[in-house]
């Protein structure tokens, strides 16, 4: 299915007569700010559950999260890069705070975008939090930061959108920190509202 699109995409792209270019974003504007709130599942040590909803098996910890995300740059309508600063609570187990700053590369151009435009993001970043939590199962409050999202909304409604993401944090294989058991990190499936100014 995913090659499939993928193909799909690079057909749509050849077949656009219109010169690729491009275009940083002026200061004021590419704003957007957004908030989503999610449930974590229990830290998996393979890839194939991340992306299995099926396999998830969901845990008392919660997540309400605010971000303000500033759009950097264009390639014309095929990508955008983009980033995020975001402030999160943590309940449930737990109580801590959290805060990010993730680049994000965002697909814009999908075959039924006339009906539903829809973006899928793709970010890796920092995040820091008031604590060092038995959740994320490492020995550092910094640790990396990743978002995967689809983004909906309607063409003619473009000011706001829904989004749905997964938003994760861990030590990146070790990269930051030392992971105390196998699957350490934490992955809150959400779902959010977010308004473009």
């Amino acid at each position: 299915m995913l090659i499939g699109l993928f193909v799909t995409n690079l057909a749509i792209a050849q077949e656009d007569s219109h010169t690729k270019r491009i275009e940083m974003t002026p200061w004021d504007e590419g704003w957007a700010i957004g908030a989503h709130w999610g449930k974590a599942f229990e830290p998996s040590s393979t890839w194939v559950e991340f992306f299995t909803p099926a396999d998830w098996e969901l845990i008392d910890y919660h997540i309400i999260s605010v971000g303000l995300r500033k759009k950097i740059l264009d390639y014309d309508k095929y990508f955008s890069i983009n980033s995020e600063l975001s402030f999160a609570h943590i309940y449930g187990e737990e109580s801590y705070q959290e805060v990010s700053v993730t680049p994000t590369i965002s697909w814009n151009l999908l075959p039924w975008d006339d009906y539903l435009d829809t973006s899928v993001s793709l970010g890796f970043g920092l995040s820091y939090s008031s604590m060092v939590t038995e959740l994320d199962e490492t020995d550092t409050k910094t640790l990396i930061s990743m978002i995967f999202e689809l983004e909906f909304k309607l063409p003619e409604k473009d000011t706001w959108s829904v989004y749905t993401r997964v938003h994760h944090r861990s030590s990146g294989a070790d990269y930051i920190g030392d992971v105390i058991s196998d699957g350490g990190g934490s992955n809150f499936p959400s779902i959010g509202l977010r308004y473009h100014f």
